[in-house]
């Protein structure tokens, strides 16, 4: 096995970028309001469109207007708390490479790549094989302008490719990593009606 260098443990506070505070309460008002006259104009919403709302409207929306990720935010993932995280998995990917045929190229694929730190921790194994790390082509499914200009910053060395839905990946080979990335997709609530299935929604806004 190759050896990959060891990296002193990962200090949360010590390597969080300036951090962009949480949108303040005028901006939750705002898109409370964006979200009732949608209601109002259209009728009652599924939960599919107010999770897309909610979290991806280009100018409130929760991942539009904040950086979510790290000690000074709402939550913290494992990449960033230890290097270890993202090189097994860039080890595991080189594995699942291997027993596909070492395909060259290769897409590979992180969806939601917050910060991008799980990608160059994956990267930096990846370079112990050579021939792995040279075969891959980095694409990032992101739709945070906060969230890209991050990765941006801290993954230009691999140039990625940035994409907006994952319907966009080209086709050929690909390995996908998704970190704490399901929980947070929009989905659609359905309910059992007799022997059918409808689609869940929101009651009408009151106000």
């Amino acid at each position: 096995m190759p050896r990959i260098e060891p990296m002193p443990a990962r200090n949360i506070a010590r390597t969080a970028i300036p951090v962009i505070a949480s949108a303040p309460p005028s901006t939750e008002n705002a898109l409370a309001v964006k979200i009732a006259r949608r209601i109002r104009s259209e009728g009652p919403l599924t939960l599919a469109a107010y999770m897309a709302i909610a979290l991806h409207d280009p100018d409130l929306g929760y991942y539009a207007t904040r950086r979510p990720i790290g000690a000074a935010g709402d939550f913290v993932t494992a990449p960033e708390i230890s290097q270890v995280f993202g090189e097994l998995i860039g080890l595991w990917c080189a594995l699942v490479w291997e027993q596909i045929g070492r395909p060259d190229p290769v897409i590979l694929a992180e969806l939601g790549p917050g910060s991008g730190i799980l990608a160059s921790d994956l990267l930096r194994a990846a370079s112990a094989l050579p021939e792995f790390r040279c075969s891959l082509r980095l694409y990032l499914v992101e739709t945070s302008p906060v969230l890209r200009a991050e990765q941006q910053r801290r993954l230009a060395f691999a140039d990625p490719v940035w994409l907006a839905r994952v319907e966009e990946l080209p086709a050929g080979p690909v390995l996908i990593v998704a970190n704490e990335f399901l929980e947070s997709e929009v989905c659609e609530l359905m309910q059992a009606v007799s022997q059918a299935y409808v689609r869940g929604r929101f009651k009408s806004y009151n106000g």
